[in-house]
């Protein structure tokens, strides 16, 4: 390198837009790779609950599994499943997870929900259903005395061999 010679061995300093449009980029990045984290981290809890799931060996044991992880994969407070009856018309059976003692007390004597309501519409319509708000759906019903407040709800219909088996709720 010979001395005096201009430019030869200088860096020039980066441009401040060049820097500007630089971090942009890192920050979209980064927001991708936090994405990608975060469908890693729901695909593996739901391999590792399919996995739970083929353990298990008694029905309810199953159906209560399939509550729990879907509201893990959601992050729902509430979460059901209704079994239809053999008509298909009304829930035979409900298995109901996130209600604390004091809400199930306050339940007990109403009895679990047969199939009125949005829930009922779910079980005429069975396709997935997205409810921001219960109480302003065109079927809603209200709640019995004693039920905890909820606003949204997710709701699809669970088929076994393609027949529909109940509808899976979230809330």
């Amino acid at each position: 390198m010979v001395a005096g010679k201009k430019g030869e061995g200088a860096e020039r300093p980066p441009r401040p837009d060049l820097l500007a449009r630089l971090d942009s980029e890192l920050g979209r990045i980064d927001e991708q790779l936090r994405a990608l984290a975060g469908a890693k981290h729901r695909v593996q809890g739901l391999l590792e609950a399919v996995v739970a799931i083929t353990r298990e060996v008694e029905l309810h044991a199953v159906l209560h599994r399939i509550v729990t992880t879907a509201m893990d994969l959601v992050g729902a407070r509430y979460g059901a499943l209704g079994v239809l009856d053999e008509s298909g018309e009304f829930l035979e059976q409900f298995i109901v997870v996130g209600l604390s003692e004091q809400e199930r007390s306050a339940l007990a004597e109403v009895g679990f929900p047969r199939g009125r309501g949005v829930l009922g519409h779910l079980i005429r319509h069975p396709e997935p259903l997205r409810v921001d708000d219960i109480s302003s759906h065109p079927s809603s019903v209200g709640f019995p005395p004693g039920h905890p407040p909820m606003r949204t709800l997710l709701g699809v219909a669970v088929s076994v061999r393609g027949d529909i088996y109940g509808d899976l709720y979230l809330s």
